[in-house]
């Protein structure tokens, strides 16, 4: 999968890099760079997504999950110690972010923990949930940097903090040989065999993601699921409840933390820059409207038809099931579950009060 690792001249230094190049040696070529390409057209984009870059950050690395106003977040915390992602999904959206033609991994990884250690202790009375997966799949690499035994280590240490790994990947073995504590949540983006196949270019099919999720389970893990983006085509239920069968028939519920639906949506340029790469995929070429944040999603009428079959579906296999709107207002929650939570805030507190993984959150 990764053919080459770059490294930054300020990058050398940092034990993590040593850790890297050691555990790469011999199998993928390793160069030093001067200066960093800021190139990411669309003819380095299939470079980009074979190669390391390793590197310094500078700036805050806890950060609010970014929300709207007028639409419900969940009240999130994400980290990004690693930037892109080896996967090439035809809808992403780093396609009309990112600049570098790299998948950037940030090795001073002691000034992530010391940042996290101030904020959790600073803020013992609170309950948070972190991720790594808004600008990276959090378990793709983990066989080229080892990155999720640090972080499962560290996160055992802080009973008010839960981190959540969301994937498209089945390369769970790594996970399986880790002592982790009970706020690790393993998570698969989900989707029909004919999204995987077409749209999710280079991820795991729905089988070995159920494959890797049985693995996990046994390991002992807390697992969770994210129906987003939620795409419709011809065949859209049929596809998407077989998926809801395959999966939650398989998980018991006292191993499901929370499950998450979101309709497909794009900024402009995003979008732009998705149909200049895709061009024959017809996923890009649908009706969608923009709402109060500018993104462009499908018509209400049709995301809160989908975003009901699924809930109905779900719960009637586990009707216990916690499960949230991301990125959606008032209104369709309202017409998904019959009620609507006050503000961002207020949707947080739902998940310690429901959630299989943090109901019992001391």
């Amino acid at each position: 999968m990764i053919k080459e690792i770059l490294i930054e001249k300020e990058a050398e230094i940092y034990p993590f890099t040593e850790e890297i190049i050691k555990r790469n040696r011999g199998k993928v070529k390793i160069s030093f760079i001067e200066k960093r390409e800021r190139d990411l057209s669309s003819e380095k984009w299939g470079i980009a997504k074979r190669r390391l870059l390793l590197r310094t950050f500078k700036g805050k690395w806890v950060r609010q999950c970014p929300g709207t106003k007028n639409l419900l977040c969940c009240n999130y915390l994400v980290i990004n110690p690693v930037v892109n992602c080896p996967f090439n999904c035809t809808y992403c959206f780093l396609q009309g972010y990112l600049d570098a033609p790299y998948i950037q991994v940030m090795v001073n990884i002691e000034d992530l923990f010391e940042e996290l250690d101030q904020f959790l202790n600073r803020n013992r009375n609170g309950r948070f949930r972190i991720g790594t997966g808004e600008m990276a799949d959090s378990l793709a690499l983990d066989r080229y940097i080892g990155l999720n035994e640090k972080l499962i280590r560290f996160i055992s240490n802080y009973p008010n903090a839960v981190l959540e790994l969301k994937t498209k990947s089945a390369d769970v073995e790594p996970l399986l040989k880790i002592s982790h504590g009970k706020n690790v949540v393993i998570s698969w983006s989900l989707a029909p065999l004919k999204i995987t196949k077409e749209e999710e270019l280079g991820t795991d099919d729905l089988t070995k993601r159920i494959s890797a999720m049985e693995k996990v389970l046994r390991a002992g893990y807390m697992v969770g699921f994210h129906f987003d983006p939620i795409i419709y085509y011809e065949g859209w239920e049929r596809g998407y409840r077989e998926v809801v069968e395959s999966i939650f028939t398989k998980v018991p519920e006292r191993q499901l933390a929370w499950v998450s639906m979101g309709s497909l949506r794009f900024f402009p340029q995003h979008l732009e820059s998705a149909r200049k790469r895709f061009p024959h995929h017809t996923i890009l070429f649908q009706e969608m409207v923009p709402g109060a944040d500018r993104k462009l999603r499908y018509p209400k009428p049709v995301r809160i038809e989908m975003y009901r079959k699924i809930y109905t579906w779900i719960k009637s296999i586990r009707p216990g099931a916690f499960i949230y709107l991301c990125m959606e207002g008032k209104d369709v929650w309202k017409k998904v579950f019959g009620f609507a939570p006050e503000n961002d805030v207020k949707v947080g507190e739902l998940f310690f009060r429901y959630s299989g993984a943090l109901v019992n959150f001391q």
